[in-house]
């Protein structure tokens, strides 16, 4: 009986999320992206489209560069334009080829409903160190959130969207929980006893 009532959440979560599209966090997953099958965000694919015409791509959108006086050294450009959503994101590039390695939208009103909108349930979730909970997204979209994974509902801010090729701030395979649906951690503990996040809980 309660996983019907988990799944018949998770589907509320997918529904409302699809009611949300005038969201302009979302609209950059669609914007020339819908013909590729890899981390898109307003047409530019990281580890194909080059830093050159990614500048030239969010500039044409109103956004000014934010000048950190870290972009020499961390290999990435930080850009905002107020009262948008996003209202700042950085864009990381390799400097052998300059190309684009990897999109960290922030300041966004943005929450987990909004993002199953596009990218479905997560698969993954996680605790990391120097990010926070982390959910990993179906299409290589890891969101960061500031709340216990065992607390999260359809209507949780997310802090920051990583679009990669290549997930950087990949799952701790001894941290990691395959994602069930939003449920409390007893849970989550029924199911995987044997995981360090369920050993020592009661």
């Amino acid at each position: 009986m309660l996983g019907i009532v988990i799944v018949a959440l998770c589907l509320c979560a997918v529904a409302l999320g699809r009611g949300q599209q005038s969201s302009h966090a979302l609209n950059g997953f669609d914007v020339d992206c819908n013909a590729v099958d890899i981390p898109c965000w307003q047409g530019l694919v990281p580890g194909v489209t080059t830093i050159s015409a990614t500048r030239l791509t969010v500039e044409a959108l109103g956004y000014e560069p934010n000048l950190t006086g870290i972009e020499l050294a961390d290999h990435v450009f930080s850009y905002q334009m107020i009262g948008h959503n996003p209202a700042c994101f950085d864009l990381y590039y390799w400097p052998e080829n300059r190309i684009l390695k990897s999109i960290s939208l922030r300041c966004l009103d943005l929450t987990i409903g909004d993002m199953m909108a596009v990218a479905d349930a997560p698969r993954w979730g996680w605790k990391t160190k120097g990010f926070g909970e982390m959910l990993y997204f179906p299409g290589r979209y890891t969101a960061a959130v500031n709340q216990n994974l065992f607390m999260l509902s359809p209507f949780t801010t997310i802090d920051a969207v990583y679009i990669e090729t290549g997930l950087t701030n990949s799952p701790d395979p001894l941290l990691a929980l395959e994602w069930m649906g939003f449920a409390p951690r007893w849970r989550y503990c029924l199911i995987e006893a044997i995981h360090p996040l369920c050993l020592n809980y009661q």
